[in-house]
């Protein structure tokens, strides 16, 4: 789960998720889980809090590969990919089945 916050005055925002698999070093980005990043557009008012958003759920029968998956998640000025307004947040964890 995610929750995007917004302690300054309002503004429009990208943000961009992505995943690497295990086994893998190939960025893939929600929501369309290809190799071109994708920004979701949001604004964020001033004060405001978003969330929590659950972006990906796996359901058990979808059989997932087992191991580390690494995910990433940044705020952006709207349309510059990297114009980056936050610090790039990385979450990790073991999938066991």
């Amino acid at each position: 789960f995610v929750t995007l916050t917004n302690e300054a005055e309002a503004m429009n925002v990208d943000v961009y998720v992505a995943v690497i698999l295990p086994m893998s070093d190939t960025l893939l980005f929600y929501p369309a889980f290809g190799a071109a990043p994708v920004g979701i557009s949001l604004t964020l008012g001033s004060g405001s809090a978003f969330g929590p958003f659950l972006f990906l759920e796996f359901p058990i029968e979808s059989h997932i590969p087992l191991g580390t998956y690494c995910w990433f998640g940044a705020i952006v000025a709207p349309g510059t990919q990297f114009e980056f307004l936050s610090d790039i947040e990385v979450l990790t964890f073991e999938y066991e089945g």
